[in-house]
């Protein structure tokens, strides 16, 4: 199944946009600590999901 859509929003801003946490959370308006947890979560689901492969 996919990403939900926030975290997809996320890892398109850090990796295709090339954002850093910092930039991210000022664009968005929300915490660094909630950038950066969620960020830690959606690469933790993305290596669990790679794993079941």
């Amino acid at each position: 199944s996919e990403l939900p859509s926030e975290i997809q929003q996320l890892l398109a801003l850090r990796h295709d946009r090339g954002m850093s946490c910092e930039e991210i959370a000022r664009e968005l308006g929300r915490p660094l600590g909630t950038v950066t947890k969620t960020l830690s979560r959606a690469y933790e689901q993305l290596r669990s999901r790679l794993a079941r492969k």
